[in-house]
């Protein structure tokens, strides 16, 4: 398994403690409720664009301690 992201919530900033082998499409925060489109950022490797699904704002979740050598594809 790998590390957990350091991706907290835009509406509440709880920690999601996501991890790099396990992002969820859609997530209901723990936090606040509010839930939330996560994919892989097309342009900038290594983030997350999570998305609310209430009001379509987008948003981007970086993980500092990704290593990016352990992408093969």
């Amino acid at each position: 398994m790998g590390e957990a992201f350091e991706t907290r919530c835009p509406t509440c900033g709880i920690d999601w403690e996501l991890d790099e082998g396990n992002i969820p499409f859609a997530f209901q925060c723990k936090g606040c409720g509010h839930y939330y489109g996560i994919n892989w950022h097309p342009e900038k490797k290594g983030m997350l664009r999570i998305i609310d699904i209430n009001t379509y704002k987008q948003y981007e979740g970086y993980c500092p301690r990704r290593k990016a050598s352990k992408r093969s594809h």
